[in-house]
């Protein structure tokens, strides 16, 4: 199902806008028969102006630079943004698979104006 794999790790797809510059990289043998598991990608993705209604902790991003960095065993989500209108740096970290011992990492660094 298209966008499947957004939903799956919990994002709304019609929530998220901005622009990406996106690099897809495979390697696998040429034969008749190739099983997926046999097949190498990769994906690197510049992420800019992202935009998130209710994304990180339930906030709303704006205004993101991002990099995101996605293989067959997970992905990282690195870069800074406007977050509750607070400036922010944003880390996600992703693993897939059945059977890992930590499935997600976040890491949130902020400022916010006092009053």
């Amino acid at each position: 199902k298209p966008l499947g794999f957004a939903r799956r790790l919990g994002v709304n797809p019609l929530a998220v806008g901005g622009t990406a510059e996106v690099t897809i990289r495979s390697a696998f043998v040429l034969l008749n028969n190739v099983d997926v598991d046999d097949i190498n990608i990769t994906a690197k993705s510049k992420i800019r102006n992202l935009r998130w209604r209710k994304g990180f902790f339930g906030q709303d991003l704006e205004n993101g630079d991002f990099t995101l960095d996605i293989s067959k065993t997970g992905m990282v989500l690195d870069g800074r943004a406007l977050l509750g209108g607070a400036a922010a740096r944003l880390r996600w970290d992703e693993t897939f698979g059945d059977k890992v011992k930590v499935r997600r990492r976040t890491r949130l660094e902020a400022r916010h104006r006092r009053i």
